[in-house]
């Protein structure tokens, strides 16, 4: 299954377990190498070692990247890898396996991360000859996830169906806070508040001095771009998730580029420019905009 336009590819393949993962895929890889062709394997941790193993000697011909730094953000993932398709031939064929979704990661990644797949289908070029081909592990993934990676997969020759999906899921809203969590109002007076807000709750959860100023900052360039572009004010809540600190800003704007924030910082909008920074500070940046108004929840690991 996959999304496919005159030389782009998007595909998906489903592997049963850490056994599974090797006939997945390196079929794949293989034929990238004997093809002579650029071949990039991004997995995370020990399915790297796994797959590199098997290759034996022929392993110094592909490039080898550890999804979980690359793709520590799935918002991060679409600039990686236009800057690694930069370093290539615009009309030579490329191969890439990734996998941004692996067991373990949590409800909020693996959200990200599918929508980051289906936003895929309109980040590059369909003249463009690359073709990724992303495993995805039924056994260790809730099948939601399973499910919803054939979606953002499915219609070949069809990347208009892919891009429309992705565009259902950037507008759907965010789960809403925790019950009891209270928000604040602010506008362009009051951003002080919003920053001094932050850095209490920062503190209280013992955030490291500098990722505390990290996040402060994050915080700060999104709601200035909800007083700029979001209508002049917004709201800011933060509260205590599983293991991580979160932080929601909220504005009645809306947001029509889907790819907001996933581009170089000389290519984002001035829209854009407060959620690229957020991306590059925080372990998880999710923006979702329609009719709801707009969304930035930020992310930071305790």
């Amino acid at each position: 299954m996959g999304v496919a336009g005159a030389a782009f590819r998007h595909d998906v393949v489903f592997y049963d377990g850490g056994a599974g993962l090797l006939p997945a895929v390196l079929p794949f890889v293989e034929g990238g190498v004997e093809r002579g062709e650029p071949t990039l394997v991004a997995l995370a941790g020990r399915r790297l070692t796994l797959v590199r193993d098997a290759m034996g000697d022929r392993a110094r011909a592909v490039e080898w990247i550890d999804m979980a730094d690359i793709g520590r953000n799935p918002a991060c993932l679409i600039p990686a890898w236009r800057t690694m398709l930069q370093e290539h031939d615009a009309d030579a064929p490329l191969n890439g396996v990734a996998e941004p979704a692996w067991p373990g990661r949590s409800d909020a990644e693996l959200s990200e991360t599918l929508l980051n797949e289906a936003l895929f289908n309109l980040a590059f070029e369909p003249t463009r000859p690359l073709r990724l081909l992303c495993p995805y592990d039924r056994r260790g993934l809730p099948a939601g996830v399973v499910e919803e990676a054939a979606r953002v997969h499915t219609g070949v020759d069809d990347l208009v169906t892919g891009i429309e999906h992705a565009r259902l899921m950037f507008t759907r809203p965010l789960p809403g806070a925790p019950e009891g969590t209270a928000g604040i109002p602010f506008d362009g007076a009051t951003l002080g508040l919003v920053r001094g807000l932050v850095r209490r709750e920062a503190e209280a959860v013992r955030l490291h001095p500098h990722t505390t100023d990290d996040l402060v900052l994050a915080v700060h360039e999104v709601a200035a771009n909800s007083v700029v572009h979001g209508g002049g004010s917004g709201s800011v809540a933060v509260w205590r998730g599983a293991g991580s600190l979160v932080v929601d800003v909220r504005d009645p704007g809306v947001i029509d580029d889907l790819l907001v924030g996933r581009g170089s910082i000389e290519l984002a909008s001035e829209h854009g420019r407060g959620v690229w920074i957020a991306n590059q500070l925080c372990d998880l940046v999710q923006v979702r905009s329609g009719e709801h108004g707009t969304q930035v929840r930020l992310h930071t690991w305790l």
